[in-house]
């Protein structure tokens, strides 16, 4: 499972500023603080453009998704990043899931993240290759579903 980002972030801040960046360290301390994130909220990366990426499931999921997120401090949204990432590195397939959709206890929702662009782009294109490897559908949402179910450690409701 992953670390909380809360402390990611401070050890990074310490790095940094071990490594003779203060200035930088401020930074990270910054959007730590209280009310920080609100420093980012109008802002995105340089050169980057984003978009919204709607992930369909069972609301089971996403609340667990969601609860687990807030414990660990993870930001769903860079967690599916580095989800994808992996699976353009060939460390992460998604498995073969089946599907409850019709199930009793199962209520439709979605679970929205941003990513950017070109990786959303570079992701869909290797898509194909992978899935006739493994010999089942594979989607943008298959992967980043099962990428946070990981390393969240969350099941996926059964019924």
């Amino acid at each position: 499972m992953a670390r909380p980002l809360r402390d990611r972030l401070k050890t990074a801040a310490e790095l940094l500023r071990t490594d003779g960046h203060p200035d930088a360290a401020m930074d990270v301390e910054a959007v730590l603080a209280p009310g920080g994130w609100t420093l980012l909220r109008d802002t995105k990366p340089s050169g980057t453009d984003v978009v919204s990426m709607p992930f369909t499931m069972d609301k089971r999921l996403k609340d667990a998704l969601m609860a687990a997120a807030q414990d660990t401090g993870t930001v769903l949204s860079a967690a599916v990043v580095e989800g994808w990432e992996a699976f353009l590195a060939g460390e992460f397939v998604p498995p073969k899931v089946r599907q409850v959709r019709g199930a009793a206890g199962y209520s439709k929702t979605t679970l929205t993240v941003t990513v950017p662009e070109e990786l959303r782009d570079r992701v869909s294109a290797r898509i194909p290759q992978v899935m006739e490897e493994a010999g089942y559908r594979i989607t943008l949402s298959s992967i980043g579903v099962e990428w946070l179910m990981e390393e969240l450690g969350v099941e996926r409701p059964l019924d």
